[in-house]
């Protein structure tokens, strides 16, 4: 019964994430499909960075919840390819 109990609770938690992923999306706090315009890129990339620290603190002091929502952020740091 744990396991049905707690399969609901992430099902809920990734539900309540994708609400409002959809909600930053639909307001335009993140673009649609990630592309921007290139002249907009530095803004976009540094709004996306902003917006993925307040949704991973959404996670309190829970860690396996951040770790969930840094998975989860659609958007993610590009490789750092210098030097090769």
């Amino acid at each position: 019964m744990e396991d049905v109990e707690l399969h609901s609770k992430e099902e809920e938690n990734i539900d309540g994430v994708g609400k409002l992923l959809t909600l930053f999306r639909d307001e335009a706090v993140l673009p649609v499909g990630g592309m921007v315009d290139p002249k907009d890129y530095d803004t976009a990339q540094e709004n996306s960075r902003k917006f993925k620290d307040i949704f991973i603190e959404l996670a309190k002091d829970d860690d396996e919840k951040k770790e969930l929502f840094t998975k989860l952020w659609p958007y993610q740091e590009p490789a750092n390819t210098e030097g090769l």
